[in-house]
């Protein structure tokens, strides 16, 4: 009877958790350019083959391998709709809480400790699971780390010698080296650093440690080669800034602590009093369980050990990463933090189950101590179910596609199949591709420097820039009503248009002719003036500095003019 109530409870709370955060994706996750990426691509396959994916520009992190093929599947079977949209990536975030749990239970041998870690991981801030985290957005690091929590589980096995997950682990490795470059920290490095003192730590035969490395080390050389030369193609648009300046980095700091505060619901604090109260004590006890785990003894077993450490390595190389290299900005990069957020769950439930199984009748003072990782959970999970109820939940996207709806069919009764518009802003016009079922074309387009280019710095397809003849002196361009700047670089690039509508809050410029050209031709344009834009600036600054330091720039300004005039200063 025991067994069929504990069984009942997991099936509720099970079900609980699964509506939860399937009505907090739908009620969090943006709907935009973003996000409808997969959607457009898997389309565009269905509809024109593989010369579609040759012609698409994908950013760094493309999840070439490691989602488009299922992806391309899924949208297939279940077609390209807003609600399909959301549902990918929520059940993206499920697989990640499964296989989280399935790793915990392994080590444990514990349903409890495995079921705790899947309620856990599928209990989530609002934000977390949205924006600014997105854990279940429909196309980001959330699928990288799905396929390193497998790497993790290939390799676990192999180095302690329950299993043989080497195949596990290679295909692993390739997938997101190719995919993703925040893969290397998340799974790669710490992969490495575990395989290569598993002889010391972990008292290892030597020949799988041999084997392991040359595996990994392989694979990751194999996936570095396949991206560098999809890089060279230009089917992978450049990585940005790899290292920050000091400044930066300095930067980087606070916006790591605020995204760790908010992923464990330590932010937003709450104002009602009682859970003020509640916070205090999720605080108090959180810093507990840290210094009882921190003291907590080694685990005797080397699955144990090697999970444990494995996760602590993946948290340590990742937060390394995200403070050193160039691409966080702003709190949005704790997109790049998806590993830590699953790790420490995987590490708080082994400890906590050892710590409970740890648990002597005699000694009083320790029992209490081992309370308090169950407090904190406690006062996790009430406080992040308040952000639940406080956010608010709903399942469906009707709100988004009314809108996007609105728009879609007053282009297609004015006959404006195909136009362009801002990647964002509230036009989304990859969205418009969507919605529309590919009856609307929309070509996302920027207005940087004051020049209409073609903007595919999210993804896009440079095939949309061959329109059909049908549409060529029948199109638009659609931006957010108001907008001045939109509004006057439109105008001065393609002239004064043959129509104008406003609805809602769009303004749309109908013309009489093909666009397209002109966009290709400003790419050009615009980069040679952002090139003298750049050497306007280096001059000025040699002339800065020359004077703080008291230095003749005479020499140097003509020095820098010899290097632009044999095309290397520029």
């Amino acid at each position: 009877m025991k067994y069929w109530l504990l069984w009942a409870a997991f099936a509720v709370l099970s079900v609980a958790v699964l509506v939860s955060s399937l009505g907090t994706a739908f009620q969090t996750l943006p709907l935009d350019s973003d996000t409808a990426e997969m959607a457009i691509i898997a389309n565009g396959i269905t509809n024109h083959g593989l010369d579609w994916l040759i012609h698409w520009q994908f950013p760094p992190d493309n999840q070439i391998l490691s989602l488009l093929p299922v992806a391309t599947l899924y949208y297939w079977i279940f077609g390209t709709s807003l609600t399909a949209i959301i549902l990918q990536g929520w059940l993206i975030f499920f697989a990640n809480a499964v296989i989280t749990s399935v790793i915990v239970k392994d080590v444990t041998k514990s349903l409890f400790s495995g079921f705790m870690a899947f309620f856990l991981a599928l209990v989530a801030n609002p934000q977390t699971v949205g924006s600014p985290t997105i854990l279940a957005f429909p196309i980001s690091h959330n699928i990288a780390w799905f396929w390193a929590l497998l790497g993790a589980y290939g390799l676990i096995g192999y180095i302690s010698g329950r299993s043989n997950g080497l195949l596990l682990v290679a295909l692993t490795v390739i997938i997101g080296t190719i995919s993703d470059p925040w893969f290397t920290a998340a799974f790669t490095i710490p992969a490495m650093i575990i395989s290569w003192k598993a002889r010391r730590w972990f008292h290892t035969e030597l020949h799988r440690k041999s084997v392991v490395i040359k595996i990994i080390a392989i694979c990751f050389v194999f996936g570095e080669i396949v991206s560098m030369a999809l890089h060279y193609f230009g089917i992978f648009l450049p990585n940005g800034d790899p290292i920050a300046s000091l400044g930066l980095l300095i930067k980087h700091i606070p916006i790591l602590a605020k995204s760790l505060l908010l992923m464990f619901s330590f932010t937003p604090i709450p104002n009602d009093g009682p859970f003020m109260v509640l916070w205090v004590l999720y605080a108090v006890t959180a810093a507990m369980t840290a210094f009882i785990l921190f003291r907590l003894k080694v685990a005797e077993d080397n699955f144990t050990r090697i999970t444990i450490r494995f996760f602590m390595l993946s948290i340590s190389t990742i937060l390394v990463a995200f403070i050193v290299t160039g691409f966080a900005q702003n709190i949005g990069a704790s997109r790049f933090l998806v590993n830590v957020y699953y790790s420490v769950i995987v590490i708080i439930s082994i400890s906590v189950h050892r710590c409970w199984a740890n648990i002597r009748h005699e000694n009083k003072i320790q029992n209490a101590f081992c309370i308090a990782p169950g407090i904190a959970l406690m006062c996790y999970i009430m406080l992040t179910v308040h952000l639940i109820v406080g956010t608010g939940m709903r399942f469906n996207v009707s709100k988004n596609e009314r809108t996007l709806n609105i728009l879609v069919h007053f282009l297609e009764e004015k006959h404006l199949n195909y136009g362009f518009g801002p990647y964002f802003q509230n036009v989304n016009t990859m969205l418009l591709n969507v919605v529309s079922s590919e009856n609307v074309t929309g070509v996302p387009v920027s207005c940087n420097m004051g020049y209409m280019t073609p903007f595919f710095g999210g993804g896009g397809n440079k095939l949309w820039l061959s329109p059909d003849k049908s549409v060529i002196h029948n199109q638009f361009v659609v931006f957010r009503r108001g907008d001045v700047r939109y509004n006057q670089c439109i105008k001065n690039n393609a002239g004064i248009p043959n129509k104008v509508y406003h609805i809602d809050n769009w303004t749309i410029f109908g013309y009489h002719k093909n666009l397209t050209p002109m966009t290709l031709e400003n790419v050009k344009i615009k980069h040679e003036a952002w090139v003298r834009y750049n050497i306007k600036r280096n001059r000025i600054g040699i002339t800065k500095v020359c004077k703080q330091l008291g230095i003749n720039q005479r020499w140097i300004q003509s020095a820098y003019g010899w290097l632009l005039a044999h095309g290397i200063g520029n």
